[in-house]
Formats: structure tokens, C-alpha cells, sequence
């Protein structure tokens, strides 16, 4: 499995959010209502950090501040389509150009 995820995050709808610092690659599962299963298969180590705040507005913002905000998208994003190929570039230019 491969992820570009710039980071482990989840904000609930109770009020809660938790972020991970780690590279590794994991598994969350929220599917039960009384139970939160999480999975790494890692040696590295990691925090787990909780946050609490009584409206998404407020938590929303702690969690901008603990991992950052993303940049704003260039003028070209909106303008045409981004497609993402795979295969390495020899292929690609075979294939597609």
C-alpha cells in the first residue's frame, strides 16, 4: 500500500480530532460506534495527539495550527484537468505522447 497523505488526521462529528506523527503507514477504523480500532506496523515512534473543542469551527482551527494548512492552488488547478499516470516516464512517453 502506498499513501501521500500529508499527515495523519480525523475530526469526528462529536468534537474530537486525533492526529499521529508518523511516516509509517497505518490503518483507522471508526466503523463501531464504541470502538476505535488503530494499526501500525512500525518500529518507529509515535505520539498520538487529542483534541477537544465544543464546535467543528474551533477544532478545525487547533488542528490547522498542530499540522499546518495546506497552500493555496495555483490559478492553473482550475483551468483543465490533472491526470496522474503510472508506469515511470519511458512508459508514458510511449504510450501517451
Amino acid at each position: 500500500m502506498t499513501s501521500y497523505t500529508a499527515s495523519y488526521s480525523h475530526i469526528t462529528n462529536k468534537g474530537r480530532a486525533f492526529y499521529f506523527n508518523t511516516t509509517a503507514l497505518g490503518y483507522l477504523d471508526f466503523k463501531k460506534s464504541t470502538t476505535t480500532a488503530l494499526f501500525w506496523k512500525t518500529q518507529q515512534i509515535m505520539e498520538l495527539s487529542i483534541i477537544s473543542k465544543p464546535n467543528f469551527k474551533e477544532l478545525a482551527g487547533s488542528v490547522s495550527k498542530k499540522i499546518g494548512t495546506m497552500k493555496a492552488l495555483p490559478e492553473w488547478i482550475l483551468d483543465g484537468a490533472v491526470v496522474g499516470l503510472q508506469g515511470g516516464q519511458d512508459f508514458i512517453n510511449s504510450t501517451y505522447i
